[in-house]
Parts: structure tokens; C-alpha cells; sequence
């Protein structure tokens, strides 16, 4: 029968499967708890993860999550002689994407011109000045939550969220004021977009963003990293996935996807948009899954995480704070396919749903996937699949690697606090980072420093010594 635990919904065992029991438990976050393993068909493991959005370098906090899921991947084929259809995903159409490669296009242009030292400083000011703005505001906003009254209404979620937000918020004007010194002692125009490139970027934006037409320029930009990532899992030794899909190969079957769901009535078309109905979909299932707590309303960093940094416009257009983008009606500055409900791009989370059905079929045994990862995004994924297979348990296990810090917050690339992968193979072997990641519980927050690196050193050290004996 279903088994409830730790608040989570009822979550149905997989049915009996004597071939492909071997008495193994994977901690389910479907639960919060281990579950005995057992396969929808035979050895047969049908496994998918959450891959990069191809916007930036990879770094450690990725590297945390990809050499889980491929020592959980090497136990399953390796020990237990599992066959795993192990499927990965790149996220190549996504805001993320959209706001870095049209700001590097934008300050492409701007190095090309001729600007003065003199000209170069004062809009620099502009940028700083802009950015100073939003971190007041920002710090504001988050000392007011933490303060009287409000403070004792915050759920568990939110107040973490605002602690977090305090603490990036120094981070960043920590950076701002290194870039001010940097541009007040630069001798030249080079020498000050260099010193602030990321202020000028985002101020050129604002004001120019809209003219970056050239759907050539987001995709040059995602290949790069795209490529990137896949050498340096390569040099971390991890094994390829049976399958690669990438989102921009699927966007005719995505619109297929949420045309199905709209003729359900689990969606509907607002402007151009189309919206997940969440109030109709918990008439008849169970959301959120992983994330209950979350069910009673999304806090502003989810929301925000959940429609993208170019998503505020669509707020109005919902009907309900919980309904998320499933297609996006693009506006000037942004990529855009043909759809019939107009021109936009794919929602986040609709991608792995849609992808892993056509790998996959309509179920699945392993999800993966970061911690931060486990609502909206899985949450919403559940929600997508539910609602289109018209079922109660889409898939049987859910997965999450822990996150990496660094002096006490989540490595990210927002952030900008984080060691990349390439810098971290330079100081380190791959085979030392894989010690260190293995001699912490994989679902659990890890901090990357010096004595976590020295001990996994000093492990491989008496590894070596041992074998060689």
C-alpha cells in the first residue's frame, strides 16, 4: 500500500519486480527517507538529470551534483549489474542565456567604440550608481521581513531566504566597491570596462537590450558552454550519459506537450502565454510533492527562480500566484519560435518533462538533480507530467545532491563566489575531488576549503599507499 512520511503525500511503492530487486535502498526525497529500490521493468533503470543551463562556466557546486549522480550511476551498472538509460539535458534556451549573450553582445559593441577614459569613468559612475540603488532597496526590503511583526509571520523558507538575501547583499557591495577602486585608479578606457564590465553590462542593458535581434547570438553563446561543460566532466572522469537532449531540439514536441495539456484544461493561454492551472491540478492530485510546505504559496526568491529574470511582466497575466510560464510570448531583445498561440520560447520546467517522455516514455524510475532544484522546478515538473499522463506517480524516486559552499553560502554563479572547474582541476586531481565529495553523505551541504581538500589529499595518499603494497 502507500506509505506517508515526514509530511510528504502518500508515495505508492513500485510493484513487485523479482528480477530487478537486489535489496538495495536509495534515500527518496518523494519521502525524505530510504526506500527499497525496485524498477518499473526488469534490470532495466530508466534515470534522467538535471543538466546545466549552458550560460556560464561550470563550477564546483555543478561538479557536487554531476559526480553524485555518475557514482550513483557506476553503483547501479557497475555493483549491481543494473542496465541504465542514464539521460542528461542541456538548457540552451532559458532567461539566464537571453540576458548573458545579449550582454555580451552589448559590451562587444561597446569596447568596439571609441570612448574617452573621461566618458568610460562617468558611465561607470552610472552603472555603479544604478546597481547601489538596487542593493539599498534589496537590503531594505530584507531587514524589513527580518524585523517586528513580519519576522514572526515568515514561514521556515522565507526567513532563510531573507537571511541569504542579507548576506549576498553584502557580498555584492563588497563587489562593487572593489570595481569603484579598481575604476578610480585606471588609466585607461580598457582598463575600466575591465575593472566593472558586469556593472557596465547590466546598465547597457536596460537601455539597449531590446535591440539584440539575432537568435545567432544566443545560440553561439550556449554552444560555448555547452562544450565547455562536456570537457570538463570529461576531465572529471565522468561516465557519458546514454543520452544527451538538448531543449532548442525540442521545442516542436514541447509546443505538441502543452497544446495536449491545454485541450485537458490543465493550462490556459493568457496574452500570448500559456499557464499551468495549479488550483485545478490539486483537485485531483497532490502538489506540491517534494516541497509540501510550499503548497500554501510560493515565497518571492521561488517565484522569481521559477518564471526567470525576464518573467516579471507575466505576473498580471495568471490566476493564480502559483501558476507557472509552460510558453513564454517573447518580446523585443529575445529568441523566439512559432507557437499557435504566438511567437515566445519554452517555460523552464515544461523542457525535462517533455524531453524525458520522449526517451523515457510515461514513466520513470530516478530523477536527479541539486537540492535548490526541488521546488518549483521538480515540483512543477511532477505537476506537468501528472497532469499530461493523466496518473497519480509519474516517477518513483526523486534525488538531490547536496550544495557546495564557500564561507558559508551556496557556491553560484549569481553570486560570483564560486571556483571553477577548470580552476579546481589546475590545484587538485580529479581523483581528489571525487574522495572529497565521497566522504560526505551526497544529499548533504559540503564546504569547499582547504582542510576538506587537504583530508581527501591525505585519502588518496593512503590509498595509493595500500594498493601499492
Amino acid at each position: 500500500g502507500k506509505v506517508s512520511k515526514n509530511g510528504h503525500p502518500p508515495w505508492q511503492p513500485p510493484a513487485e519486480n523479482p528480477a530487478g530487486d537486489v535489496g538495495l535502498s536509495l534515500y527518496n526525497s518523494l519521502t525524505d527517507s530510504k526506500e527499497p529500490f525496485v524498477p518499473i521493468s526488469g534490470r532495466q533503470v530508466s534515470m534522467y538529470v538535471c543538466g546545466p543551463t549552458v550560460y556560464d562556466v561550470a563550477h564546483m557546486g555543478h561538479a557536487r551534483a554531476y559526480l553524485t549522480f555518475d557514482i550513483m550511476r557506476r553503483i547501479l551498472e557497475d555493483y549491481f549489474n543494473y542496465h541504465v538509460l542514464f539521460q542528461v539535458n542541456i538548457t540552451d534556451i532559458d532567461d539566464k542565456i537571453i540576458l548573458k549573450a545579449r550582454k555580451g553582445e552589448l559590451m562587444k559593441q561597446y569596447r568596439s567604440k571609441s570612448t574617452s577614459l573621461e566618458e568610460a569613468k562617468k558611465n561607470a559612475s552610472l552603472a555603479f550608481q544604478k546597481r547601489k540603488s538596487k542593493l539599498d532597496a534589496e537590503k531594505m526590503a530584507a531587514e524589513a521581513r527580518l524585523s517586528g511583526e513580519t519576522a514572526q509571520q515568515l514561514q521556515a523558507r522565507e526567513k532563510e531566504e531573507a537571511q541569504n538575501a542579507l548576506k549576498s547583499n553584502e557580498l555584492f557591495v563588497q563587489q562593487l566597491q572593489e570595481a569603484e577602486a579598481k575604476v578610480s585608479t585606471a588609466s585607461s578606457t580598457a582598463e575600466v570596462i575591465d575593472s566593472c564590465s558586469d556593472f557596465l553590462a547590466d546598465w547597457l542593458d536596460e537601455s539597449l537590450g531590446h535591440t539584440i535581434e539575432d537568435k545567432a547570438v544566443f545560440n553561439q553563446h550556449s554552444r560555448k558552454y555547452e562544450e565547455q561543460f562536456l570537457q570538463d566532466c570529461a576531465s572529471l572522469g565522468i561516465r557519458d550519459p546514454t543520452v544527451i537532449t538538448r531543449v532548442s531540439d525540442y521545442v516542436d514536441e514541447i509546443v505538441t506537450y502543452i497544446d495536449a495539456m491545454m485541450k485537458q484544461g490543465s493550462a490556459y493561454n493568457s496574452n500570448g502565454s500559456v499557464y499551468f492551472d495549479t488550483s485545478r491540478h490539486k483537485q485531483s492530485h497532490d502538489y506540491p510533492k517534494l516541497v509540501p510546505s510550499a503548497g500554501s504559496g510560493q515565497t518571492d526568491a521561488e517565484l522569481a527562480e521559477g518564471e526567470g529574470a525576464l518573467g516579471a511582466k507575466f505576473e498580471g497575466e495568471k490566476r493564480h500566484r502559483n501558476d507557472f510560464a509552460l510558453w513564454k510570448a517573447s518580446k523585443a531583445g529575445e529568441p523566439r519560435w512559432s507557437s499557435p498561440w504566438g511567437d515566445g520560447r519554452p517555460g523552464w520546467h515544461i523542457e525535462c518533462s517533455v524531453m524525458i517522455k520522449e526517451i523515457h516514455g510515461p514513466r520513470l524510475d530516478i530523477h536527479g538533480g541539486g537540492a535548490d532544484l526541488r521546488f518549483p522546478h521538480h515540483d512543477n515538473e511532477i505537476a506537468q507530467a501528472e497532469a499530461f499522463h493523466e496518473c497519480q506517480q509519474w516517477c518513483n524516486y526523486f534525488t538531490h545532491a547536496g550544495h557546495l559552499h564557500i564561507k558559508g553560502l551556496k557556491m553560484s554563479k549569481s553570486l560570483k563566489n564560486f571556483v571553477t572547474i577548470r580552476g579546481a582541476l589546475e590545484a587538485y586531481t580529479a581523483r581528489q575531488l571525487r574522495l572529497m565529495f565521497l566522504s560526505h553523505g551526497w544529499d548533504r551541504p559540503l564546504n569547499f576549503s582547504d582542510q576538506s581538500i587537504a583530508e581527501a589529499r591525505d585519502k588518496e595518499s593512503r590509498l595509493n599507499s595500500f594498493f601499492a603494497v
